[in-house]
């Protein structure tokens, strides 16, 4: 949530994260535009296989783009570590 100013919040936004069950984000600049980008492990359950990484691009201001789910090459997603992609 962005911070409107000292101690307060402003209200909070929603966005789809390209799977379900969400588990663990990050955020970092991924494609060096100077804007920070979310990276999220989307755990999945047994009825819904496939456990993904969503990835969100931002469009400044506090908005992303369309999470683009990638397949997480594993059962389980729980974490990601940024770095030099």
């Amino acid at each position: 949530m962005p911070c409107a100013f000292a101690g307060r919040f402003l209200t909070a936004t929603k966005f789809p994260v390209g799977g379900v069950f969400p588990d663990y984000i990050a955020a970092a600049d991924l494609n060096g535009d100077g804007n920070v980008d979310l990276v999220v492990a989307n755990f999945g359950t047994p009825s819904h296989k496939g456990t993904t990484i969503g990835v969100l691009l931002s469009k400044g201001g506090g908005t992303f783009q369309k999470a683009v789910p990638h397949p997480s090459g594993g059962s389980g997603a729980r974490c990601y570590r940024s770095g030099g992609l």
